[in-house]
């Protein structure tokens, strides 16, 4: 009998445990909106640099490439040399994606960020060119 209520112990201990652990996307989503509403880039960059690694922990493609960019955002808001380090940074993860699909829409957001910041610095080719 004893070892019964031992068993149901350990699995409520065990069961009140595992939620504080495994925080939902949705709620670390939540956190950042709510970092964005106060104005507060570096806890943005924190939480999402959090979601970034438990998305590459449990192979979450989605969540990883959502984390990385507004984490990339924001970094470049409070560094703008961050850019660079980040465009390199999302070079090597889409060559480190194990599903094709995966691996395209890497390429597809980094052909997005090339010609959006072609565009905007394509005065100072010009200017240099003269």
């Amino acid at each position: 009998m004893k070892g019964k209520h031992y068993m149901l112990l350990v699995g409520l201990i065990l069961a009140a445990t595992v939620p504080l652990k495994a925080q939902s996307y949705e709620s670390l989503w939540k956190q950042v909106r709510q970092a964005e509403e106060k104005s507060l880039p570096a806890t943005v960059v924190k939480l999402t640099d959090s979601i970034f690694r438990k998305g590459r922990k449990e192979k979450n493609a989605p969540q990883m490439m959502k984390a990385y960019l507004y984490r990339m955002e924001y970094r470049e808001s409070l560094s703008p040399d961050s850019f660079y380090t980040d465009l390199k940074g999302l070079e090597r993860l889409s060559e480190e994606q194990d599903k094709p699909q995966d691996r395209a829409v890497t390429h597809i957001l980094l052909a997005h960020i090339y010609s959006t910041h072609a565009r905007k610095n394509a005065y100072r080719a010009g200017r240099q060119a003269d």
